[in-house]
């Protein structure tokens, strides 16, 4: 009998820890990208941006996190009688409060056995809150134009973790992520139309690494069912 009863909890024991995810509490990483305001501008210019992050991960689909970005928007000329000023640079800085959720924070584990799954667990949707400083300059004009604007970052993306099996935790990640951030003002393109229905919006297209450090959490899964 005493037997039996130390076979049962090896056992349970196992099928328990089958069912448990080691993985980092922090990452860090930076991603650099392409920008593309819309404005009063009629016509857009891709810019290069960069950026840097602090996540802190509560499990390993799901974390709140700071970013940092920089870089540029440009666009053609405002519209009239203001088109003589010729096309806009935006060089600007951000910092905002965000957090994300991937497809891995919803599924079982029968489901994550599933090949394309698996592949797939690390698409997450964000937001969130930034705030931007903006210094716009005009081709033929001779002074700049400063900003201070509250925005949404609206993100979509995924998290490839670089591992060997699915179950380990990783120590690196690439991430590839598409962010609209949607400005509660009207000055990314260093014009401001008060007679515009809608304020100035730019998107930012990156692919950047992730480094994965820090105390190791311990993550329950979902049972299959």
């Amino acid at each position: 009998m005493k037997y039996f009863y130390l076979i049962t909890s090896f056992l349970l024991f196992a099928s328990s820890g089958a069912a448990q995810t080691n993985f980092h509490k922090y990452s860090t990483g930076i991603s650099v990208g392409s920008t593309l305001v819309f404005g009063d501008s009629e016509s857009q210019q891709t810019a290069i941006a960069y950026n840097g992050v602090l996540d802190y991960y509560f499990t390993p689909y799901t974390n709140l996190g700071f970013e940092f970005q920089a870089g540029q928007l440009r666009g053609g000329a405002p519209p009239m009688p203001n088109d003589s000023y010729g096309p806009f640079t935006n060089n600007y800085g951000l910092i905002s409060f965000n957090g994300k959720i991937q497809l891995g924070q919803f599924l079982n584990d029968s489901q994550l056995d599933n090949f394309a799954l698996r592949k797939i667990r690390g698409l997450y949707v964000g937001s969130g809150l930034a705030a931007i400083k903006s210094t716009t300059s005009f081709k033929n004009a001779n002074s700049n134009f400063i900003a201070y604007e509250i925005a949404l970052p609206l993100s979509a993306g995924i998290n490839i973790n670089l591992q060997k099996k699915w179950q380990e935790y990783s120590a690196f990640t690439l991430n590839i992520n598409y962010q609209t951030m949607v400005s509660f003002e009207d000055g990314l393109d260093g014009y401001i139309d008060t007679t515009a229905n809608t304020n100035d919006v730019y998107t930012f297209f990156s692919i950047g690494m992730r480094f994965n450090f820090g105390t190791i959490g311990l993550y329950q899964s979902k049972r299959r069912m």
